[in-house]
């Protein structure tokens, strides 16, 4: 027996909780998966369609956006889960229990990390980013169909219009860039944070 707070743990209690948490952890992570291609799916089609419309409004380029900023931030939430829950086995079971999986992932992770090329970290930043590159190509489509009403611009609220459009691009790109800054990849670091702050508490 141990004694956890004011919890006295089997290792029966263990074996389930770690059950548990992995099952978790492993669903969290096909939800990502999901939002993630559920995203790439979505913006493609909303693409599509306004590549194949005539005469279509510039703005229609902008409605990707809603699904993007979703995803992302469910996606966020999912990876910090993801994260908590790696942190918590590592402080409070694979110390006690001798379930290393955690332990052991990380400890490949860290001496992966170290070994990689400057090229592979580019393809891995690549394959986790596709929030920011799809709202790039949103932006992209966005000036190339109002290119060249920019030239000519008449009557003056037209300019103001696109002005608002270009601005939203803007701040829509920051906004994915920023959530997804961390999507990179579940770097040892990181882990080994959510660790730190379990034992602050545990």
């Amino acid at each position: 027996m141990r004694v956890s707070g004011s919890k006295k743990y089997s290792e029966e209690n263990y074996l389930e909780e770690y059950k548990m948490l992995r099952e978790e952890s492993q669903d969290c992570f096909r939800r990502q998966q999901e939002w993630s291609l559920f995203s790439i799916t979505t913006v493609i089609a909303l693409v599509s369609l306004a590549l194949n419309l005539k005469n279509i409004e510039p703005e229609m380029y902008l409605l990707p956006y809603i699904v993007l900023c979703i995803a992302s931030v469910k996606v966020h939430n999912l990876r910090d889960n993801i994260l908590r829950i790696a942190g918590y086995m590592k402080a409070e079971m694979e110390s006690t229990a001798g379930f290393m999986w955690e332990t052991h992932v990380n400890r490949y992770r860290n001496n992966y990390e170290q070994k990689r090329g400057l090229f592979w970290k580019f393809v891995g930043f690549v394959e986790t980013q596709e929030f920011t590159i799809l709202g790039l190509l949103c932006s992209a489509l966005y000036i190339w169909e109002i290119g060249d009403k920019l030239i000519v611009c008449d009557p003056p609220y037209i300019e103001v219009r696109y002005a608002v459009g270009i601005a939203m691009n803007i701040l829509m790109v920051l906004f994915l860039i920023n959530v997804s800054k961390n999507y990179f990849t579940l770097r040892s670091n990181e882990i080994d944070n959510n660790m730190d702050a379990w034992k602050r508490i545990l």
